[in-house]
């Protein structure tokens, strides 16, 4: 952008712009303020802590701003430092003692004075934009790994669902056919009842005949039916001998 002071480059190869690194050279704006604070705390890492200076930093149209997290005698600290008119910092200063993220343990802040060159709030947006980037990445990668192995078990189950409906096929299969056998068997005891029929029927034909022949030999005298079987036996026995001759 035309009229727009180029942003100071980083040293090659530091790890971290930290407050060594911007205190290379004094700001030549005599009227403009610094603040440094420090942030000392059991839990003032991972909070958010930074973003949430930043955000007032903004509100308040601070020019140059930055902070950074650092370690000292096992406690956590977050380091910060400002340059503005008076009213910024003096707002900023309150700020920073009365107001922290929800979920920071802050056990004191410490104002210090500080003369070193601060970079510009934009810088400090892009610094904190990749560092996020750089956390975010390995996130991102095992939520992939997730994923793929969420993927590979759904395929797994989906496997498995499959050769579950392979069998109710097989048993369906099964069951269609033992309705068909249990069809047959019904139509054949069908026939099986039709048959009870009949035969009860003859039975009762036989019995029917039989009580008729008994009752006819007891109407007439032994000597007349002995005679007249025999008189049908002979001529039974003519016939025969006659279809012998002819043949």
């Amino acid at each position: 952008m035309l009229g727009a002071a180029a942003p100071t480059p980083l040293t090659a190869g530091a790890p971290d712009p930290s407050p060594e690194f911007i205190n290379q050279r004094r700001t030549p704006l005599l009227d403009e303020m610094k603040l440094k604070a420090r942030i000392n705390g059991e839990k003032v890492h991972d909070v958010g802590y930074r973003v949430f200076l930043l955000d007032l930093a903004l509100e308040l149209g601070i020019e140059r701003f930055a902070a950074y997290n650092r370690i000292d005698g096992g406690l956590e600290v977050v380091s910060v430092m400002a340059e503005g008119d008076d009213d910024q910092i003096a707002a900023l200063r309150e700020l920073v003692a009365s107001k922290r993220p929800k979920d920071a343990r802050v056990s004191d802040v410490a104002i210090e004075e500080y003369d070193g060159r601060i970079v510009s709030t934009t810088d400090f947006m892009h610094i904190i934009q990749v560092q996020q980037l750089n956390k975010g990445i390995p996130a991102i990668l095992r939520i992939q790994t997730t994923q793929e192995k969420m993927l590979e078990k759904q395929c797994m189950m989906l496997d498995k669902q499959d050769q579950m409906l392979d069998k109710q096929d097989q048993m369906l299969d099964k069951q269609e056919t033992t309705i068909s056998i249990l069809k047959n068997i019904k139509e054949d005891t069908s026939e099986i009842g039709v048959i009870k029929k009949e035969v009860s029927a003859a039975r009762y034909e036989a019995r029917r005949e039989r009580e008729e022949i008994i009752s006819t030999l007891k109407s007439g005298s032994l000597e007349e039916k002995y005679e007249e079987l025999s008189r049908e036996i002979a001529e039974i026995k003519a016939a025969i001998a006659e279809i012998k001759g002819n043949g």
